[in-house]
């Protein structure tokens, strides 16, 4: 047989293969992404899920009387040193409050998901957060009472915090569940994340320390009135 057809065919079957295992990874990673709340959802009372543009499962569910949205993101910017998968928890109900204040731990000015930088009022932070948090605000109201959120801020210390936002539409806070892996991105700039199931243990902390903030939010607007 011709040498040239030899080639030739070796280059389409090699050609095949790539195309076949590619085919198998995206099918793979599809799959990973839908799975990642696998993990999370039994605990939940009335679960819906649907797909991001990003593949990656959100998830809405009620727990603790609360309805909570559930979505990850992915933070691939340049300024960051490893690529990030970020989990939002956001309780979804209404807040006794009229200004919106964001707590941001490490602001860049480049998170994604926050609306930090588009807050135009900078707020002394309160007391019991840590050192390198900021605290801004829309200036539309009264900010919640110091002393109310104080025994809720503690949760912001642990490592992996990254926001505590609360708005008159709700709560959410935002939590590093993951980084690329560094060798793999260093490399070849791999950022692939989100390939196992998020472990409910996670989101069940951010979700009962939401609760506790919104109940703790309730009761001293409630006792504002009956002093007033």
């Amino acid at each position: 047989m011709d040498p040239l057809t030899l080639t030739a065919g070796a280059a389409a079957m090699t050609a095949g293969a790539v195309t076949t295992l590619v085919r198998r990874a995206s099918l793979a990673r599809a799959r990973d992404r839908a799975a990642i709340f696998d993990n999370i959802a039994p605990h939940f009372d009335d679960v819906r899920l649907s797909p991001s543009p990003d593949g990656f499962a959100r998830m809405t569910g009620r727990r603790d009387g609360n309805r909570f949205d559930l979505r990850v993101m992915q933070d691939t910017l340049t300024m960051r040193k490893l690529p990030a998968l970020w989990l939002l928890v956001t309780l979804t109900e209404r807040q006794p409050m009229a200004a919106t204040t964001d707590i941001l731990l490490r602001p860049s000015g480049g998170e994604p998901f926050s609306p930090f930088m588009r807050l135009p009022v900078t707020v002394t932070p309160p007391p019991g957060l840590p050192a390198d948090a900021g605290v801004r605000s829309d200036g539309k109201g009264t900010l919640p009472d110091p002393q109310v959120l104080a025994p809720h801020l503690g949760i912001l210390h642990d490592t992996a915090a990254k926001e505590l936002l609360l708005t008159p539409a709700g709560l959410r806070l935002v939590w590093l569940t993951e980084e690329a892996d560094r060798t793999r991105y260093l490399l070849y700039r791999d950022a692939e994340m989100g390939r196992r199931p998020l472990p409910a243990a996670t989101a069940l902390r951010l979700t009962s320390a939401l609760s506790a903030l919104a109940a703790d939010l309730a009761e001293s607007v409630a006792e504002k009135r009956k002093s007033a």
